[in-house]
């Protein structure tokens, strides 16, 4: 019955979107495998004919997107529009995003066709106590590709960066502060120097006296 509603489906929903489209993605109990169908319709004056498509193993899919790491925290998985999960790493398929995550609602809403915008933007939230960011992508076949990262990863390279110059501003204070202590010491050498041959001839100085014959010019 279930292979049957699927067939319909395969036939009808082409016919009234009048155009190639990607079925969502059903379990084929005949080969016991996920699969995902692209179908295109057919038209002659107007009039519905025949459909053509075909059925890709959505294992194939899945390989792609599991092969997508962002950092090493981070994972992508697939979803619907509604939210409809169709791939992810820990969370169930064809659970909602929304029932392990409420804070992911926002982004449902982003997914509506009234309120698409031209570009996503990122999102912030919360998953297991965990703070993460999500990234999304509209693909050709209708899903959605989110990436997601925790957000103490995404910060690591800024907090590494700001470590770095701190101790670089440590270093440069201390590299300063040297090159005063040197820079003075060199400074007041020479006036050292000159003080202490000063210290010595002052006592010369205060005890000199005039020869007798010049103090007697000077009485005259």
């Amino acid at each position: 019955m279930e292979h049957f509603l699927h067939s319909n489906h395969l036939y009808y929903q082409p016919q009234a979107a009048g155009r190639p489209i990607w079925m969502e993605p059903y379990y084929n109990k005949n080969l016991d495998i996920y699969m995902v169908s692209y179908v295109v319709p057919f038209f002659r004056d107007g009039v519905f004919w025949a459909i053509a498509g075909m059925d890709i193993d959505f294992d194939v899919v899945i390989e792609s997107v599991q092969s997508i790491r962002p950092y090493k925290t981070g994972y992508a998985f697939l979803c619907s529009d509604q939210g409809k999960i169709y791939y992810h790493p820990s969370l169930e398929i064809g659970a909602s995003l929304t029932a392990y995550c409420p804070d992911l609602q926002p982004v449902l809403e982003l997914f509506s066709p009234k309120l698409k915008p031209d570009v996503y933007p990122v999102f912030q939230y919360h998953f297991s106590g965990i703070g993460k960011t999500m990234a999304f992508h509209d693909l050709d076949n209708g899903m959605k590709l989110i990436l997601t990262v925790e957000n103490k990863e995404i910060k690591a390279p800024m907090t590494d960066l700001f470590s770095h110059m701190a101790c670089i501003a440590v270093v440069l204070c201390a590299a300063a502060v040297l090159a005063v202590i040197v820079i003075s010491d060199r400074i007041a050498k020479p006036l050292n120097t000159l003080t202490q041959a000063a210290k010595k001839s002052l006592p010369a100085i205060l005890t000199w006296s005039f020869p007798a014959q010049a103090r007697t010019r000077w009485a005259c």
